[in-house]
């Protein structure tokens, strides 16, 4: 989708990170904002300054909205969606529409760490690669690390 990795947890997706040539004023990390966020809240705005709507979406979809890449607190917006991540913060996150429409398929690796069992303080995502290979990406705001698996 749009040359990104969409980041989801259980159903829903929460952000996609974007880096594309092809239109780069819509690179990087793409906020989903869920049914109950209200976007007019100044108190999104003061969390995250730089966000805006998404341009290659035309406007049509308002929920999703971009931490844009030239800001000046591009990483400390980033690294505080990781935070409001690990406390999971109810204004991220949607169920897609094709998600809706079709059967629901459990998988394990697309739970939190506290859902997992395991207690290594890291949240655990499924993405979809370029080549369609399913990876779990583990977020670690204390180290300024993403990491990547299969």
């Amino acid at each position: 989708m749009f040359s990104g990795f969409a980041v989801y947890f259980g159903e829903k997706i929460l952000l996609m990170l974007r880096d594309s040539p092809k239109q780069p004023k819509d690179n990087r990390v793409w906020l989903v904002f869920s049914e109950t966020a209200n976007l007019a809240d100044p108190g999104i705005r003061k969390d995250f300054p730089s966000i805006r709507l998404i341009k290659l979406l035309g406007g049509k979809i308002a929920h999703w909205r971009l931490i844009q890449a030239d800001s000046a607190t591009f990483e400390s917006e980033a690294l505080h969606v990781c935070v409001l991540l690990l406390k999971h913060y109810v204004r991220f996150g949607r169920v897609p529409q094709s998600r809706k429409t079709r059967p629901a398929k459990q998988c394990r690796k697309c739970f939190s760490a506290t859902h997992a069992g395991n207690d290594d303080g890291n949240l655990r995502m499924l993405t979809q690669s370029p080549l369609s290979q399913e990876q779990v990406i583990s977020f670690r705001p204390s180290h300024r690390e993403i990491a990547f698996t299969a």
